[in-house]
């Protein structure tokens, strides 16, 4: 929980409270550990690096000792035994896990506090805002969907208008005939 910056407040979590710690401690300089950790550092970089180089030189060897094919007949014997109650073991686990995960599952959700839980996130969102929204895209669908129907059928008593009276006829001489009476009466 050390942390190098001089007081960094930290949460610890203990149950259902939350405690703030301060951690007082200024950063000296290097300690032991550090040490510690520079050599362990180093020798895992150097096992990696023996590692790679011997790899080429033992793969040749270790490959046929890893055939079960070139086992003596007692020792491929004995490999089976150990899958066998390993697979055993696996199935064991599995049938364990299948009965215990659904009451360790039942428990945890037992104890949490749904009600709380619930009230904060509706606190946290603006229902009020939410329902107003919907209503109005719900309101703009209906009206869009008023008005597109209305056009249409607007269209369509146009057309039935203009086939019953022939509009188009009674239309269409008029706006000939314009010319020529403007023509006489100038």
């Amino acid at each position: 929980m050390f942390s190098p910056l001089t007081g960094e407040n930290r949460r610890l979590w203990s149950g259902d409270t939350a405690l703030m710690v301060t951690m007082e401690r200024a950063e000296s300089g290097p300690v032991a550990a550090d040490a510690a950790i520079a050599v362990a550092v180093d020798t895992v970089r150097l096992c990696f690096a023996a590692g790679r180089m011997a790899g080429g030189v033992i793969e040749p060897i270790v490959r046929p000792v890893l055939r079960t094919q070139t086992w003596l007949p007692w020792l491929r014997e004995l490999a089976e035994a150990g899958f066998e109650q390993r697979q055993r073991a696996r199935a064991e686990l599995i049938r364990w896990y299948r009965r215990a995960a659904p009451a360790v599952v039942t428990d945890v959700l037992g104890r949490l506090d749904w009600t709380g839980i619930l009230r904060e996130v509706v606190d946290e969102m603006d229902l009020p805002e939410i329902i107003r929204m919907s209503a109005g895209s719900v309101a703009g669908a209906t009206v869009r969907y008023v008005r597109i129907r209305t056009m249409v059928a607007d269209d369509m008593v146009s057309k039935w208008v203009g086939r019953v009276v022939g509009r188009g006829q009674a239309f269409a001489e008029p706006v000939a005939d314009a010319p020529q009476a403007a023509q006489v009466g100038g």
